[in-house]
């Protein structure tokens, strides 16, 4: 009962908190928001170009990523740890991950061979909890060892059915979101599926709705969000269960969600393929809409927290490289450095 229906745009964001202040009023605010001063990192659909706004919303700078590596970014994380981007990008052989800093210097490339299919919300990244290990959702999930071979591994597959979402669990277990090929009888229906590091299959986690678009996990209140087109007529909707229970706790109104991701002080963020960003309470009632980025595309895509600026000062040394494509090297072989704070994203 797997999964795939076409959207053939899609929003997500990368928020990269920074120590920027602004004293003004937050554009489009009902009530007062304050989002912890992330920052924000977004990009286009077709593009290497990721847009650098400010917490409320002001365009900073662009930061291109090497067309070298690939034709377009997906899903994208941060690692506190060496303090960099850890970019999805398109290429003809499957996609790539590239580690990168605020000037846009690779310092370590990954190549994945499976193929992200174009259905405007596949590629996102998700970091293990200790950061050590990162998993692609494409036509497999694919696992990578950070400071480890070029060439990821395929850790879970499924005959006939593609994967758009990945998330990671306190226990280092993966949600992953699967959907139908077009050959497959259940084409484009979804599937949320807990699994192992391993690729055991744990379990099926409720969504109520068909067509998953976005799921995310957060930490913090031990729930996972879902977000795509209900039952019966009910489109769009953006649902949150809790994790332990499997029990829906609430659900809100999220035209075309194509990311979710969550701020330190309890809010949701959603990016869409049509409506730009979207910001939510903790009863997933929205704040404000549009998101005011003012100076920048209004196709935003994926979204991701960070919790120092991209580049910033790490205790951990640098990633040797960067690694040629498809070239396993033992000069990746670097000891690993994690910091002991946790997870930084939601993912």
């Amino acid at each position: 009962m797997r999964l795939i229906r076409h959207l053939n745009r899609f929003a997500f964001v990368i928020l990269a908190a920074s120590g920027l202040a602004h004293a003004g009023p937050i554009v489009g605010v009902v009530g007062l928001v304050t989002l912890n001063n992330d920052n924000f990192y977004t990009s286009e659909y077709h593009s290497t170009t990721l847009q650098h706004y400010g917490p409320y919303g002001q365009f900073i700078d662009t930061l291109t990523l090497p067309t070298q590596y690939g034709s377009e970014v997906r899903g994208m994380a941060f690692r506190k740890d060496d303090g960099l981007l850890y970019a999805v990008m398109v290429n003809s052989t499957g996609f790539a991950v590239v580690a990168v800093d605020n000037a846009g210097t690779v310092h370590a490339a990954y190549q994945g061979a499976s193929q992200i299919p174009d259905a405007g919300y596949d590629g996102k990244i998700a970091f293990s909890p200790d950061r050590s290990t990162f998993y692609v959702a494409a036509q497999n999930i694919t696992a990578f060892t950070v400071g480890g071979p070029a060439q990821g591994r395929v850790m879970y597959s499924l005959n006939q059915v593609d994967f758009s979402d990945v998330a990671t669990l306190p226990s280092g277990n993966l949600l992953i979101m699967g959907r139908g090929e077009p050959n497959n009888p259940y084409w484009g229906q979804s599937e949320l599926e807990e699994i192992t590091p391993n690729g055991g299959v744990m379990r099926m986690l409720p969504m109520n709705m068909y067509y998953v678009h976005a799921m995310a996990y957060d930490g913090k209140t031990n729930r996972y969000y879902v977000a795509g087109e209900g039952y019966q007529g009910s489109v769009y909707d953006l649902w949150a269960f809790d994790y332990s229970t499997l029990m829906p706790v609430m659900k809100g109104s999220a035209p075309r969600t194509t990311d979710i991701e969550f701020t330190n002080d309890g809010y949701t963020i959603v990016g869409s393929f049509s409506d730009g960003l979207r910001v939510y309470d903790a009863n997933l009632n929205p704040v404000y809409q549009p998101y005011d980025f003012t100076g920048g595309s209004g196709d935003q895509r994926f979204v991701v927290r960070t919790v120092v600026p991209i580049g910033a000062t790490s205790p951990c040394p640098p990633l040797p490289g960067p690694t040629p494509l498809g070239q396993a090297t033992s000069s990746l072989q670097a000891p690993i450095c994690i910091l002991s704070s946790g997870p930084e994203t939601a993912n």
